[in-house]
C-alpha cells in the first residue's frame, strides 16, 4: 500500500499499469503483482486515496484490456499535509514518461469537471439560463484542458 500512496501523491491520476511497474520495480513477483493491484485500488478506494473515474484507457502492458481512470485525493500532499515540492512532481512524471507512459490527467480532470457540473445541476445550482451555463462551463473547460 505504501508504493501505491507515494504514487497517488506524486501522480494526480493513473491507471493499474502505474503501479503494477512500480511493483515490479521493488521485485515483486509476476502473480504477488497480478494479485496486489486489485486488492490494493480497492482499499485506496475505500480510503479515498484514489477516486475511479469514468473513463479508462488502453493498457501499455496488455493492449486487449482497458483499464479504469483513477484521479488522486492525495496528489501534492505529503503524509504530515504538507505540499510536496514541485520538483519531486515533476521528477515522478519525467520518470514515467521515461518509461513510455503518460498519467491520464486530462481525462481526470475532465472528468472531476464533468462531476462538478452534474453536482451543480442536481442541487439546482445553475445558471438563469441554458447559454449563461454553457458559455460558464466551456470556459471554464478550457482552463481545465
Amino acid at each position: 500500500m505504501t508504493i501505491l500512496e507515494n504514487l497517488a501523491r506524486r501522480l494526480n491520476s493513473m491507471t493499474a499499469d502505474f503501479f503494477y511497474l512500480a511493483l515490479e520495480e521493488e521485485g515483486f513477483s509476476e502473480d504477488e503483482r497480478v494479485k496486489l493491484v486489485g486488492a490494493c485500488f480497492r482499499t485506496a478506494q475505500k480510503n479515498r486515496w484514489l477516486q475511479r473515474t469514468s473513463f479508462s484507457q488502453k493498457s501499455t502492458r496488455n493492449n486487449s484490456n482497458l483499464l479504469s481512470v483513477w484521479h488522486s485525493n492525495l496528489y501534492g500532499v505529503d503524509k504530515s499535509g504538507g505540499q510536496i515540492p514541485r520538483a519531486e512532481v515533476e521528477a515522478e512524471y519525467s520518470r514515467w514518461r521515461g518509461k513510455g507512459m503518460e498519467p491520464p490527467d486530462r481525462l481526470a480532470k475532465f472528468w472531476l469537471w464533468q462531476k462538478e457540473f452534474m453536482d451543480q445541476s442536481d442541487r439546482g445550482e445553475g445558471a438563469k439560463t441554458p447559454a449563461d451555463s454553457l458559455a460558464r462551463q466551456a470556459s471554464r473547460l478550457q482552463g481545465i484542458l
